[in-house]
């Protein structure tokens, strides 16, 4: 009798540790059994044939006058004064992009942030002119002059951007990329796999051969 009970408190105690994954070694065998693959993916951060250099400008400092001379005494008056502080310039749009939080490493469960660009066609380039800015400072002008002794000019520095050439697009076959190391269910393939991750996040454009290539 004493045999029968010690068997059937085993069967009991080995289907506990069935329903305890986590914590029971027979479970962790089963659980375990998932293999992975790794994969080794270049996102593109270029255009494939051309390289985009923006606008250039060069900054320029300038004094500018604050308040005039005059004679102890005098009243002055505040007045607004609007410069020209960055010149208009033209801005090439060629692409759009995104960042998604990806799962890198399925096993771990590791999440890395990946910028995924979408490299439009020449024909879809978007010329954009962007306004010119200005600032407007404070100048004192005399109302009516004193009589004491002769106090100097104030002036103050300034500091104007100035355009030396707009966006230009460079002709070239050598592509600018992020690397990155996936480690996935063997049984998925790469391309399924980050279809999932970027489709999730609205990033559909997020696609092999226009985004990524895999190098491995």
């Amino acid at each position: 009798m004493e045999k029968i009970t010690l068997f059937f408190l085993v069967v009991i105690c080995f289907a506990s540790c069935l329903d305890d994954c986590p914590t029971c070694p027979e479970c962790e065998e089963v659980t375990n059994d998932l293999t992975y693959r790794i994969f080794t993916v270049d996102f593109f951060n270029s255009h494939k044939d051309f390289e985009l250099r923006p606008a250039a400008f060069e900054t320029v400092t300038e004094q500018v006058l604050v308040r005039p001379s005059h004679n102890l005494g005098a009243t002055f008056t505040v007045s607004n004064e609007t410069y020209l502080y960055k010149s208009a310039y033209t801005y090439l749009e060629i692409y759009e992009s995104d960042t998604a939080h990806v799962v890198v490493n399925a096993e771990a469960n590791t999440i890395d942030e990946i910028a995924c660009f979408n490299f439009y066609n020449e024909a879809n380039f978007k010329e954009i002119e962007i306004g010119a800015e200005y600032i407007t400072r404070e100048i004192q002008l005399v109302v009516t002059q004193g009589t004491g002794a002769e106090v100097p000019a104030e002036y103050a520095t300034i500091q104007r951007k100035v355009l030396v050439s707009n966006a230009e697009l460079i002709p070239t076959d050598e592509r600018e990329t992020t690397q990155v190391t996936f480690k996935i269910p063997a049984d998925e393939t790469i391309q399924a796999y980050l279809d999932v991750q970027f489709s999730q996040q609205g990033i559909p454009y997020c696609i092999e051969e226009e985004a990524y290539e895999v190098v491995e």
